[in-house]
């Protein structure tokens, strides 16, 4: 009789494990990113930092026509990683006043996911929304001080 009720409990809760899976991974909205992107004026100048691992760079920076490209945003489940070695990644931390970060993962020169952090009450930047595919070569971002982080 106790296996009958753990067998009957484990049969209705797989199901609902399947359907919040599919919710969090296909349906779920992710409004933290999707605010913040609101946020970003593609004319603006932003303040990054290139985290190569060596030197870590800061720069400044105008989305111009990668604004374009980061709009078509994909679920994290279409992100396609640029063919090249991991040795040649780097990320780019750009600064969305107040409190966001945009954090972009990069391999050969083109951005392949984002996503969003957010400065918690300590002053520490935490992960705050889910990441997301965009594919977009780092050549559409127009860097105003280029040659002090490229």
């Amino acid at each position: 009789m106790f296996e009958s009720k753990l067998l009957n409990r484990a049969i209705l809760l797989i199901p609902l494990m399947l359907l919040f899976t599919i919710y969090m991974i296909f349906i779920k909205m992710d409004n933290k990113f999707t605010q913040v992107l609101g946020e970003v004026n593609k004319k603006e100048v932003y303040q990054m930092i290139k985290l190569d691992g060596k030197s870590n760079p800061k720069g400044s920076i105008k989305f111009e026509k990668f604004y374009d490209c980061l709009q078509g945003y994909q679920p994290q489940w279409k992100r396609k990683i640029p063919k090249g070695h991991p040795s040649e990644d780097f990320y780019l931390e750009v600064l969305i006043p107040p409190k966001d970060l945009l954090f972009f993962d990069v391999r050969s020169n083109e951005a392949y996911q984002v996503l969003v952090r957010s400065m918690d009450e300590n002053g520490v930047y935490q992960d705050s929304s889910g990441t997301h595919a965009i594919n977009c070569s780092i050549d559409l971002i127009d860097f105003v001080d280029k040659s002090e982080v490229f």
